[in-house]
């Protein structure tokens, strides 16, 4: 066997290299699965009535809301629903809150009387219309 003399290295080296990079280029990694990020709602929490109230919703609190009061924000929804809260003053009177997703109206409650109470909770069911 005669030793490799540079002129008969060169056609080795470049047939090894080719073989490379054909094999890497069959080798090609698995596209990344897709994330989606949760889709966004029109939510609007509401609260009617007269007078003033504590409104907690997930957007905060607001200790004196003037009422009647609203808030609309677009969100992805929490899979364990949505909180919305009211209590009347000392003065009490009566309220209503609501929570609408997507301009449709899920819940609603009453409170009434001094510091009288109510919550809306949307069911983590709601939810579903991604």
């Amino acid at each position: 066997m005669r030793p490799l003399t540079p002129t008969r290295r060169t056609p080795l080296a470049v047939a090894l290299l080719g073989g490379a990079i054909a094999l890497t280029g069959c080798a090609s990694n698995p596209p990344a699965p897709k994330t989606s990020a949760a889709a966004a709602h029109t939510v609007t929490f509401t609260v009617t009535g007269h007078g003033t109230a504590t409104v907690t919703w997930p957007g905060g609190t607001d200790t004196h809301a003037a009422l009647p009061w609203t808030s609309t924000t677009r969100i992805p929804l929490a899979a364990d629903g949505l909180n919305l809260t009211l209590q009347l003053s000392a003065n009490g009177g009566q309220a209503t809150c609501t929570i609408s997703i997507d301009g449709r109206r899920l819940v609603s409650s009453l409170a009434q009387g001094a510091n009288g109470r109510a919550t809306c909770h949307t069911p983590s069911s709601a939810q579903g219309d991604d």
